[in-house]
């Protein structure tokens, strides 16, 4: 079996937290004279004292740094003391960045960005290594360079070593990220860290065994990450032991020599435990259940990596509990274990497959995000653009000043016109992806989640035939419930085909006179042997008039699904009633059934993009998809649609339709 050997982009992260803001730590005896130092001040020589303790804190304790944040804020807000509330709000943006709360990060710094300082300081340099941070956490890799360079020109000009040396630790570990080893090397090597810098020291040391990792430099990578578990027993050195030691396990795993990679992959765990990071002791959890897969000890193997899978779950980090919910599969498979493997390997399936939706949908939020930030980068641009033409305008009138005058006001109603123009469409551009977004995560929630069970049984199905690990009497029981499933997935495909065709804005209107009952007969035939199955009868009073005008193609889609509700939701001896009723213009229809009925907390749910279903009388699945289609098709003919229903007695499902032509919205 293949152990993996690389796996960057979660301990870069880790790296570059290390040294985030970290600066010239202060010892824990200024921090206690600080602290007492704050309850004799008042004013402005209290705000500095608390900045400076804010300082202490940022790569220390979350909590505390953002407990004197916000005192920090309201004691700088009382004097008007701007740098104050910058500096707070850039220790807030850093606990978001630990936390991995990258959006809220950016969201926290942007009004600040936005505006412009006389003097750019120390603390608007840590804004944007903060700022650059969350970027490129984010994957926005180009942003959170610039960011990084502003903040490194700032530094550079203040002449602070350490910050200097950080924000390049930080542009080298993007070179990691990006797998240009080559560049990141070249910036490591050129870094002038100081001995007293600690935490910047290990930081590098674990980035330059990531280097030569990928430059396939195993020894110099193996000698980077011994160097490591030489440093103390800070927080940050002990993070960074964990990392090390856990790469030293899979290195030696690639060279086999499984004595020592299990001794490093141990003590990673214990480094992980020291730190409380339940998540990340599952990497070398699953590379010593890996060994004892790969020596054959089954028993071993499986106790680990059950521990492992249990961590998983309770932390939800998919990726690492895919791995090893697909490792248990091969084990139970080498102990002849068929019934175990088959689940587990479907497990595996629905895991990738969640695991893929959660990337998709990380990816449309780095989309989202690139979008806003290239759309406020586009308005300070056009912003200066008209700045800079009134500005020329304004130089260039020297012949006249009624001319000029004219020319001026001219220019600025064009450019005021072009800017609302272009305001609007980037708004209707902005609505039109929020809604587009709305449309994926309804379509990947459905699919993810009821599309699956029926081809996981089929797969199951097929893989126990591959085994031959079922025999006929078995068969015969599974294939009335694949059959139950698919016809279920059937009427799913139909509504999710029709809906999605309709919110594309693709399914167009063709009204037409047609009589309606004939609509319901047809479909009480389609559903026939479901009415017979249950002992439901059905009763069509077609006495008066039943000719509509309206799309018949749409109406018919509304009753199939109004008719399979009830046909869900009665049972043995139950009845439903088809009727209708003359108005002025309209004809409305009533689907009456005696079946379980629906809570009065409910209805509201009804017709809605809640997607509110449950179970029927026989345990029958639904989506909530078919009252929300019923409802859009009603009103796309000039209709409306609503219910009556008191639970444990029946519903009676309401809509009305014109007789005659009427105005059609596409």
């Amino acid at each position: 079996m293949r152990i993996k050997s690389l796996s960057f982009t979660s301990c870069i992260v880790l790296s570059m937290m290390f040294t985030s803001l970290y600066g010239n730590p202060l010892q824990l005896s200024s921090i206690d004279s600080l602290k007492v130092q704050s309850q004799t001040q008042n004013n402005l020589p209290l705000a500095n004292t608390i900045i400076e303790i804010v300082e202490y804190y940022k790569n220390i304790d979350a909590d505390s740094s953002t407990l004197y944040a916000l005192r920090l804020i309201e004691i700088s807000d009382s004097l008007n003391y701007s740098e104050g509330v910058l500096a707070a709000n850039v220790a807030l943006v850093n606990v978001d960045f630990i936390k991995g709360a990258y959006f809220q990060g950016i969201q926290r710094a942007l009004p600040f960005l936005a505006q412009e300082f006389e003097y750019e300081g120390y603390h608007l340099a840590n804004l944007y290594l903060a700022t650059g941070n969350c970027y490129s956490s984010l994957g926005i890799y180009k942003t959170g360079v610039e960011y990084y360079l502003k903040s490194q020109k700032i530094f550079k000009e203040l002449d602070v070593k350490d910050k200097i040396n950080t924000v390049s630790n930080n542009l080298g570990a993007l070179y990691i990220r990006l797998e240009n080893f080559s560049s990141a090397l070249d910036v490591f090597i050129n870094m002038d860290i100081s001995a007293e810098n600690k935490a910047l020291q290990v930081t590098t040391k674990v980035n330059f065994g990531f280097i030569y990792l990928g430059l396939n430099d195993f020894e110099k990578a193996e000698t980077n990450f011994l160097d490591v578990l030489n440093f103390g027993d800070d927080v940050i050195e002990v993070r960074a032991k964990a990392i090390a030691s856990y790469k030293l396990g899979d290195l030696y795993t690639q060279r086999k020599e499984y004595a020592k990679a299990l001794v490093h992959y141990n003590n990673s765990i214990d480094y992980f435990s020291v730190l409380e990071n339940e998540a990340q002791k599952m990497n070398p959890l699953n590379g010593i259940a890996k060994i004892h897969f790969e020596r054959n000890e089954l028993n071993k193997a499986k106790e680990v990596a059950l521990r492992s899978k249990m961590i998983g779950e309770k932390t939800q980090t998919l990726s690492e509990l895919t791995d090893v919910v697909n490792l248990l599969s091969n084990i139970y498979e080498e102990e002849q274990d068929y019934k175990n493997a088959f689940e587990y390997s479907v497990l595996s399936r629905e895991l990738s497959d969640s695991l893929n939706i959660s990337r998709r949908n990380q990816e449309i939020q780095i989309l989202e995000a690139e979008y806003d930030f290239e759309r406020r980068e586009e308005e300070l641009k056009r912003e200066q653009n008209i700045a800079l033409k009134n500005q020329q305008i304004m130089l260039g009138g020297v012949s006249s000043v009624f001319l000029v005058s004219l020319l001026f006001i001219f220019v600025f109603y064009k450019s005021k016109k072009n800017e609302e123009e272009a305001n609007l469409r980037l708004e209707h551009l902005n609505k039109d992806l929020k809604e587009t977004n709305n449309i994926k995560n309804q379509l990947f929630t459905i699919i993810a989640h009821d599309l699956r069970n029926p081809l996981s049984s089929l797969y199951g199905l097929v893989t126990l035939l591959e085994m031959r690990a079922s025999n006929q009497e078995e068969m015969e029981k599974m294939i009335p419930e694949l059959v139950s499933q698919f016809k279920h997935t059937s009427t799913l495909l139909n509504n999710l085909l029709n809906w999605s065709k309709s919110q594309m804005q693709g399914y167009k209107v063709v009204p037409s006179k047609f009589d309606i009952f004939e609509l319901f007969r047809t479909n009480s035939k389609v559903l026939a042997s479901r009415f017979q199955n249950k002992e439901i009868s059905i009763k069509i009073d077609s006495t008066s008039s039943g000719l509509v005008f309206a799309d018949r193609n749409m109406i018919d889609v509304v009753i199939l699904n109004i008719l399979s509700n009830a046909v869900k939701y009665c049972d043995k001896e139950d009845s439903v009633l088809i009727s209708s009723t003359s108005q002025p213009g309209f004809l409305t229809i009533s689907i009456k059934d005696t079946g379980m009925g629906i809570p009065k907390n409910k209805i509201r749910l009804l017709f809605t993009s809640s997607f509110y279903s449950t179970t029927g009388t026989r345990n029958e699945a639904g989506t909530g998809l078919g009252l929300m289609l019923c409802k859009e098709f009603v009103e796309k003919n000039g209709g409306k649609i609503w219910v009556e229903s008191t639970f444990g007695e029946g519903a009676t499902f309401y809509f009305t339709l014109p007789v005659h032509d009427f105005a059609v919205e596409a």
